[in-house]
């Protein structure tokens, strides 16, 4: 019953805020360590309840179960894109294979990447950790933004199977090693060795890596070390909204 109350309230939720614009993208710098007047920025979808800014975490399985998911994936795309069309940075958005896999939000790519010149600046980052049936699903895709010009990360990556596989069918521009390894990153830890080895076949292909949940100095030099030069976590800034950046 509190599943279903629960499920029930964000529902309304997300349908009040899709109809009252209050789904807004946040940034969250992604840092240059090397040149650190570099720009670059990840959106991160947020919903803003009452006086309340509200993670993904809350509400994002539940669109996906009511069917909302889709209309969220458009907002985000074309308020980013609108915003990164008149500021001269790099910046990164996130799809599922459920948003690769539906033409329809794949023709709305296509329409905002006409309407707005952001393909050149553009980084699309795909979870590493979701399942891929028939990677023949989603290479055409890929291939075709591609060609615009548009980049690919692959996004919390060591989270779960680490299918090294998935990058020599993707060959993403980027990885992004997934937080639960960076955040205890000590010199002695387990979680050094599985990043040194991820390093390591990405600069085989060269990959350039990005290390997210950075949380302090120790870390950010111990990746310095191991040649990680973009970085991203609340050691650096948290997500804001653009007014802030």
């Amino acid at each position: 019953m509190n599943k279903h109350k629960e499920y029930v309230l964000w529902k309304a939720k997300l349908l009040y805020a899709i109809e009252n614009d209050n789904i807004v993208p946040y940034f969250q710098r992604i840092v240059n360590v090397e040149r650190v007047e570099e720009e670059k920025y990840e959106a991160l979808i947020r919903l803003i309840d009452e006086d309340k800014i509200i993670s993904p975490a809350m509400f994002l399985n539940i669109a996906k179960e009511t069917r909302l998911y889709p209309i969220l994936t458009k907002i985000m795309i074309e308020k980013t894109f609108k915003i990164f069309e008149k500021k001269n940075a790099a910046f990164s958005i996130n799809l599922s294979i459920d948003d690769i896999t539906n033409p329809t939000t794949v023709a709305y790519i296509h329409e905002m990447l006409q309407k707005y010149d952001v393909q050149n600046r553009l980084i699309f980052e795909i979870l590493e950790s979701e399942e891929i049936d028939n990677f023949n699903h989603i290479l055409p895709f890929i291939t075709d933004m591609k060609k615009l010009g548009v980049r690919f990360a692959i996004d919390d990556f060591g989270s779960g199977y680490s299918n090294f596989s998935y990058l020599l069918q993707i060959r993403p521009d980027f990885i992004k090693i997934d937080g639960s390894l960076i955040k205890n990153l000590t010199q002695s830890s387990n979680e050094y060795h599985i990043v040194k080895a991820i390093i390591t076949f990405a600069n085989s292909l060269h990959i350039e890596i990005v290390a997210e949940y950075v949380c302090s100095k120790e870390i950010e030099n111990i990746l310095k070390d191991l040649g990680v030069k973009y970085m991203q976590g609340y050691h650096f800034s948290e997500p804001r909204p653009y007014t802030a950046l």
